[in-house]
């Protein structure tokens, strides 16, 4: 593929929403049915009797049960993902050039929230302007043309803890646990987006944050893309233009969100980005793609093209989930990412909680980072057996690695 240009008129504006990403019951109903499709008869048509009379939850723990059990089957050769139209698409759908990617919505691709100010806004719909001009910058928005093979990800631990390179130094555990996350967020400038001197190449030396902690005794690091929309706004012309941090094992790959008020349009530009960003990144080194999605058929596109990529690994963000409707969607997608890449290993972000760390259990290879113990830790706060918070010792460092002690036991059950 060749090299992206970006001009520096296209940074997305800055008003966008801080709502989570899409999720809805007919996505989870589709993921599960997808699932069902390659499980056994008996199994299968339980899923869908269970769905058929809305027990939604029950069928996400047999769905998900039954095909953590099929995971030691060969891999299967890739297949185009299939194509699935809207059977209630606006009319303009019909003559959109998407349509096949897109499948179209009822809605078309009109937005409730324009105004109407394409100059600072942060969503990509057919009214647009510049649309033309950001075609151009994202290289399309298939992925038939993303070939690059990822490199092998090192072997983590089932938990690694999300933790600000310097309040790491000052506690003392740089050596105490084996593999530590630090954020994107922290290595680029928030207006300019551009990497901080001290994160690049040029700039590293033994003052770079990465550099400290190893000399600390950190074995292992790694670099999560988790951040909001306003934040990627900004890094995609420094990420784009090969402007990237180093010093670490391996990277969480950003991901641009997929908000279910979105036009479908804007649904496919930000898939496109994130799996631009991810392959950008694979130049440089070990990296996990992180994936988003509206329908199955965002997901099914996705995961055709990590199979012909040979990815061993996929990274989900789970820090803006609220509810339990949402949490049996992300399940769902889970298992059904199992159906089609057996083999590949979970990488997930943000989920902590004690029911969703039991939910987490069921799948085997699964890498749960989590920024919670380090944020008791600041306040002296721990968690506890049952993985509630409470008051702890007065050393920060105890704290953090007191609940990360209870947070690996629960997910080694």
């Amino acid at each position: 593929m060749a090299d992206v240009q970006i001009a520096a008129e296209l940074e997305l504006g800055t008003r966008r929403r801080g709502d989570s990403s899409s999720s809805s019951s007919s996505t989870t109903r589709e993921l599960l049915l997808g699932v069902a499709r390659s499980l056994p008869a008996p199994l299968a048509e339980l899923v869908e009797q269970l769905l058929a009379e809305g027990e939604e939850a029950a069928a996400v723990s047999v769905a998900v049960g039954a095909a953590n059990r099929l995971c030691s089957r060969p891999r299967r050769r890739a297949t185009e993902p299939e194509i699935r139209l809207d059977p209630g698409r606006a009319q303009a759908c019909n003559g959109c050039p998407e349509l096949v990617r897109c499948g179209g919505a009822a809605a078309g691709c009109s937005w409730e929230r324009c105004r109407g100010r394409c100059g600072s806004c942060g969503v990509r719909c057919p009214a647009r302007r510049d649309l033309a001009a950001w075609q151009r910058d994202v290289g399309g928005l298939g992925l038939e043309d993303l070939n690059r093979v990822f490199p092998a990800v090192p072997r983590l631990p089932p938990l690694v803890p999300v933790v600000e390179s310097n309040e790491l130094l000052r506690w003392g555990v740089a050596g105490e646990w084996p593999t530590w996350a630090l954020s994107l967020a922290n290595a680029h400038s928030k207006r300019t987006g551009a990497p901080w001197s001290t994160w690049t190449d040029g700039g590293s030396g033994g003052g770079s944050p990465p550099e400290r902690l190893r000399a600390a005794g950190a074995r292992r690091l790694v670099l999560t893309g988790v951040m909001n929309d306003q934040r990627l706004a900004a890094l995609w012309p420094a990420v784009a233009q090969r402007r990237l941090v180093v010093g670490f094992d391996l990277v969480l790959a950003p991901a641009w969100s997929v908000y279910e008020t979105d036009p479908r349009l804007e649904h496919l530009y930000a898939i496109r980005q994130s799996a631009l960003v991810a392959d950008l990144m694979a130049r440089v080194g070990p990296v996990v793609p992180t994936l988003n999605w509206y329908r199955r058929q965002d997901l099914d596109r996705q995961l055709a093209w990590l199979e012909k990529t040979e990815a061993a690994a996929i990274a989900v963000d789970c820090s803006t989930l609220s509810g339990a409707r949402r949490w049996r969607e992300v399940r769902s997608a889970l298992a059904y990412i199992r159906t089609v890449l057996p083999h590949v290993e979970l990488h997930l972000y943000g989920a902590s909680s004690a029911d969703r760390v039991e939910d987490l259990v069921a799948f085997d290879r699964v890498v749960l980072y989590s920024a919670r113990p380090a944020a008791l830790a600041r306040t002296r706060q721990i968690l506890d057996e049952g993985l509630r918070p409470r008051p702890g010792p007065e050393d920060p460092g105890l704290c953090l690695l007191t609940s990360l002690g209870h947070l690996l036991d629960r997910l080694s059950r």
